[in-house]
């Protein structure tokens, strides 16, 4: 689903089960569609999608609007901004008259170290 205009639309887990022999179960998760269930279940599972994706969108097959290189750097500034954590109390930051404390892997703080690795300033909404 991901990069899809389905990648953020919600999905209730559907269970079945007539018997041991005779059962179902279709969920979303790490941004797949899922589907497990007995041989005979493959096209209720294919149907169970095609149905979820309809009800989404009148344009579900249509490929969502791509997004620019910039929006895609920015996405993944934040999600790397946001992965450098567990600052060491009482261990200062080595850049230059900074008092923040150094996260754990590196000798600098999370914006210092996020602007030495990419040269890029930190993302706006990270600040």
């Amino acid at each position: 689903l991901e990069e899809t205009n389905l990648e953020e639309k919600p999905f209730q887990k559907i269970e079945e089960s007539a018997s041991e022999i005779d059962w179902l179960t279709c969920w979303v998760s790490d941004l797949q569609f899922h589907g497990a269930g007995d041989p005979g279940k493959l096209e209720r599972m294919t149907g169970i999608f095609i149905d979820w994706a309809k009800s989404q969108n009148k344009d579900w097959l249509s490929c969502p609007d791509p997004r620019t290189y910039e929006e895609k750097l920015r996405d993944e500034d934040e999600a790397l901004f946001a992965s450098l954590e567990g600052e060491i109390e009482g261990e200062q930051c080595r850049h230059e008259s900074c008092t923040r404390e150094r996260i754990r892997h590196s000798v600098m703080c999370r914006e210092h170290h996020f602007e030495m690795v990419t040269g890029r300033p930190i993302p706006r909404r990270a600040s």
